[in-house]
Parts: C-alpha cells; structure tokens; sequence
C-alpha cells in the first residue's frame, strides 16, 4: 500500500511466496512466474471488484478492498489471508 496525491494505492505480486519487496529470484512452491504485480486504486469505481489479489507461500488468495481500506484507517499492519 502507497500514499499517493490521488489516494491510497495497493501494490501485489512479486513472486509465489510472502517475500514482497525482498522477493527472491527462485521457484519456490508452485513455480509461479515472478515479477508480476497488481497496481489499483484502494477506492473502487462501479468497475471493479471488491477482491484484490494477494499472495502467500500457499498460493494465490485475495483480499477485500474494504477490508482494506479499515486497515488503513486504523492503522492496522497486518490481514489475514483467507
């Protein structure tokens, strides 16, 4: 997540596992390509999802915006991925 003159923005991806910025360059657990990232808006328009991607060692899962975005406003660290 980023503070930007436009608002928050959310950046995921990067690799198979939870390494985020410190991302590995290997093929570790499923052998997912890397180097991918997901860049939104944290505020949705009427054209997009509520769901955001996220990853972790276990795969690919995602995350709600709203949930999201109370963690911001409560200055919350960390979510659990579903």
């Amino acid at each position: 997540m980023y503070r930007t003159d436009e608002g928050p923005v959310i950046v995921a991806g990067g690799g198979p596992g939870a390494h985020g910025s410190r991302d590995r360059v290997d093929t570790a657990h499923h052998g997912d390509r890397l180097g991918s990232e997901y860049v939104d808006m944290l505020e949705s328009t009427k054209f997009e999802d509520d769901e955001v991607p996220a990853r972790c060692a276990c795969g690919s899962r995602t995350l709600s915006r709203a949930e999201l975005k109370r963690a911001v406003q409560t200055h919350t660290h960390a979510l659990a991925v579903p």
